[in-house]
């Protein structure tokens, strides 16, 4: 048996070399003693209850598309129903302005402010984003 000894002054220690003891469980479950201070062994599941499982997370995850996929139509439906408006008003353009702060100033609703940039693209024939003062440009009432 090995051992270790710590020394300080006049002061002696020797310690046993420790190991980690395993003990060798065969089998599953309830077979561990009760003495046993580790979890509890794990039990293979069922083929039919992984199979119920699986199920349950597919059905899941098609909720969550479709869920998705309704949101993503809402939103697209917004866009159009903006891109269709006949509600606008006219501004125009200051030194400072642009594309986004005009957006941002005048929301169509529903949509985002990209969207609404988008927007004003379209109804302004815009190909770029540079704006020059004294511009006119329609933007959602």
């Amino acid at each position: 048996m090995t051992t270790t000894a710590l020394t300080d002054g006049n002061l002696a220690l020797v310690l046993p070399a420790t190991r980690p003891v395993f003990e060798v469980i065969d089998g599953f479950g309830p077979s561990v003693p009760a003495s046993h201070n580790s979890a509890p062994a794990v039990r293979p599941r069922c083929p039919r209850c992984v199979l119920v499982l699986a199920i349950i997370v597919l059905i899941g995850a098609l909720a969550a598309g479709a869920s998705a996929l309704n949101g993503l139509s809402r939103q697209q439906a917004a866009f159009e129903s903006a891109m269709a408006s006949d509600a606008r008003v006219v501004v125009d353009v200051e030194s400072g302005d642009t594309l986004w702060s005009i957006a941002s100033a005048h929301p169509a609703d529903g949509v985002s402010v990209d969207e609404t940039v988008s927007i004003l693209r379209s109804w302004n024939g815009l190909t770029e984003s540079l704006l020059q003062p004294g511009m006119s440009l329609e933007v959602p009432a």
